[in-house]
This record gives C-alpha cells, structure tokens and sequence, in this order.
C-alpha cells in the first residue's frame, strides 16, 4: 500500500493463517504510531467490533450481546447516530418488524451443528442493511459488509472442527482502522469458535477500495516499522 499511486487499492486480500495472538512488539510499536499519527487507539476502533474487555467476563453469547444491547442506543446516539458493528452483529435492523439477534442465531447453529451434521458454509453475520444504509455514503458506516464463517477440516481429522471467518469490507482505511479491525475480527472468531467447540482457523479479509491516510512522516515511519518487525511476519 506504500508503494502503489495515492496509495489507494482494489479488492485487496489479507490473509492470516493464525491471527493470533498479537506479538507484543508490534503491538507496542503500532500503539506508538497511531498517537504520533493523531489517530484513534487500536483499542477504540477494535471495540466497535468486538468489545473484548466485557466478552471476557460474559463466555455466553447471550449475556454478552444482551450486556452491550442495554445501553447501546445511548451509545449510538452520542456517535452520530451510526452505530457500531458489534450492535448490528447482536441485533440488526429489520424494515418491518423486531432486529434478528444474529449473534444468537449463529452461536446456536454451530452449537447445533458441532453436535450434528457439520454444514460447512451456512454461517453469516450481516452488517450492511440495504433499507437503513442505501443513502449513506463513504465514509460513514459501515464500511464493512459482511462476515461469513466456515468449518473446514484438517487433513488428520475426521471431520471439520475449524471455525474459518471470511470479512468483507466495501472501503477500509489502512492506517486509522485495520490493525484496530483486524484484530477485532480475530478476537471475535476466537469467541464465537470457544462458545460453539470449534478450533478457531484462518481469518481472510477482503477489501473492496483500500486506502491509507498518511501524514508528514508516517510512510517513513511505516516502513522503519515495516524494516523492525520483518522477521516476525514472515513467521
């Protein structure tokens, strides 16, 4: 993203084999980034996704998203009135009648499914909601679409017990949102897999239109960082 024009892309793809954890270094070191950068903590943007603090205490899905639900519109008022992902994966909109609580339908599904027949693709989480959404333009929410779980089996083992999440994002800003996104993500695979048991497997992510905002300095810094932390993303 450095090094291509205005650094903006198209359908980009990461993906992460093993999403975590997070190594510590390059954690510190991006934390110290996004301050010099005047950009939102890592852990401010993850928390739209996925708020990890709480899920620690609440292990069922139920009591999280209930737990979230219960101030949420307050919340969604002093952010504009947008939103937040995670409010959308708990309950989303419908035109005509109460929200779905996805979050709850999924996590029975798998539950269901790792005690019966293993579906492997007929787990998904909805974010854009066409009657709510249609006039928004970018950058306002939700930047990200779409999230699709699948069970995929290892080559040793009899059937399929890991948990694989495919993210799909319309636009993503590289440098305020994706580590933040992208260990969210990774937190909330991580979850959903202990709550249904299910191994937690890859997480791919797929950008639409990709872009990184950079001030004076930042690409500098990037690569320095880039340059520091080589060897542990080629491992």
């Amino acid at each position: 993203m450095l090094d291509v024009r205005e650094h903006k892309a198209t359908h980009v793809v990461v993906r992460m084999p093993r999403p975590l954890p997070e190594s510590a270094g390059i954690r510190a070191d991006a934390d110290v980034f996004m301050s010099a950068a005047r950009h939102a903590p890592i852990g401010e943007v993850r928390n739209t996704i996925f708020p990890a603090a709480m899920a620690e205490d609440l292990p069922d899905p139920g009591e999280l998203a209930a737990e979230d639900m219960e101030d949420y519109e307050l919340r969604r008022q002093l952010a504009g009135g947008q939103g937040t992902y995670f409010g959308r994966i708990c309950e989303y909109p419908h035109p005509s009648g109460p929200p779905t609580r996805q979050l709850e339908n999924l996590v029975g599904k798998l539950r269901k499914a790792e005690e019966e027949r293993r579906w492997r693709a007929t787990y998904q989480l909805n974010i854009y909601a066409e009657h709510a959404d249609l006039d928004k333009r970018r950058p306002f929410f939700p930047c990200m679409a779409h999230l699709a779980f699948q069970l995929a089996a290892e080559p040793s083992r009899p059937k399929p017990d890991r948990l694989d999440c495919l993210a799909l994002y319309r636009n993503q800003n590289m440098t305020l949102k994706a580590y933040g996104n992208y260990l969210a993500l990774a937190e909330l695979q991580r979850y959903i897999a202990a709550a249904t048991g299910f191994r937690p497997g890859e997480l791919t992510v797929i950008t639409g239109h990709a872009e990184m905002e950079l001030r004076a300095g930042d690409a500098d810094r990037l690569r320095h960082l880039i340059t520091k932390h080589l060897d542990v993303v080629h491992t």
